[in-house]
């Protein structure tokens, strides 16, 4: 009981300390997390290796693909243990939206900035989602994997 009560008072504290930035917490559930991506105005796939952008999502159909794809099998995804492993990732995917536009500023001075990032190590189906500074780690399908690794070509 006083874990539990403990575990709920952190959660309220991390909820009303994120509230003020406009953006969602970090999530325990792969689900939760994919939501706050629902924000994204811009993907970037990036290949770790040279640090090229290899290809950008903006259309919301391609967003939409894109969240469907690892939503498939999102009930297969598992919290890995250890964390990320050591060296770059096989490809990074970088969501991205608007700055928030506040009073007396310019709309087309809005610039894109980083909601969350994906990295993905395809030899060990791990994915790794760093959603304000707090990485998460995620075991998942081989399909999810390739249909990441997709992006690169």
């Amino acid at each position: 009981m006083k874990k539990t009560a403990s575990l709920a008072l952190a959660c309220l504290a991390l909820c009303l300390a994120l509230a003020g930035c406009g953006r969602q917490g970090a999530a325990e559930d792969p689900a939760d997390a994919l939501a706050s991506l629902e924000k994204a105005q811009e993907v970037a796939v990036v290949d770790p290796a040279t640090g090229e952008t290899v290809a950008t999502l903006t259309e919301k159909g391609e967003l939409e693909d894109f969240v469907e794809r690892l939503n498939q099998a999102m009930d297969s995804w598992s919290p890995a243990e250890g964390g990320a492993p050591e060296g770059d990732p096989d490809v990074t995917f970088i969501f991205s939206q608007e700055s928030t536009l506040h009073l007396g500023e310019d709309a087309a001075n809005r610039e894109m900035e980083e909601i969350c990032r994906f990295n993905l190590y395809a030899g060990e189906d791990l994915l790794t989602l760093t959603l304000l500074g707090v990485p998460l780690s995620f075991t998942v399908p081989e399909t999810v994997t390739a249909a990441l690794l997709g992006y690169l070509a």
